[in-house]
């Protein structure tokens, strides 16, 4: 006989009841939403540690600004830190753009042709 569990009832996923084989509710499937968050926060992560990176480089830039040999090197050196800092930027706002992404959602479509014709050829309405 099974003991009286205490807490919540335990909710098996719905394909733990599809006879093929996988029986157990330790088991996770994911469904394509869940694959979709997955796959958008991923992007947004690997996006965001970028822009973290390309933001740590322009540092090290302005850094290299103050030992430059002569004023050519300097203009060079904070050009490429604006460029750098500008990268990190946009790197940024795609990132935050990628885990705010909707979902496609489908669109209604009217239907057409509800009216039946009468047998004597009237509409009703």
């Amino acid at each position: 006989m099974r003991e009286k569990q205490k807490g919540p009832p335990v909710l098996e996923h719905r394909r733990a009841n599809q006879g093929d084989g996988l029986t157990t509710h330790h088991q996770k499937f994911n469904t394509e939403l869940e694959d979709l968050q997955m796959k958008k926060k991923i992007t947004g992560s690997v996006l965001s540690a970028g822009a973290i990176a390309l933001g740590l480089a322009a540092a090290g830039c302005g850094g290299a600004i103050e030992n430059a040999a002569n004023g050519w090197a300097m203009l060079s050196y904070t050009l490429l830190a604006i460029l750098l800092g500008c990268a990190a930027l946009a790197l940024a706002g795609l990132g935050l753009v990628a885990e705010q992404r909707k979902e496609p959602q489908k669109i209604h479509k009217v239907p057409e042709n509800t009216v039946k014709k009468a047998v004597c050829g009237r509409k009703a309405g």
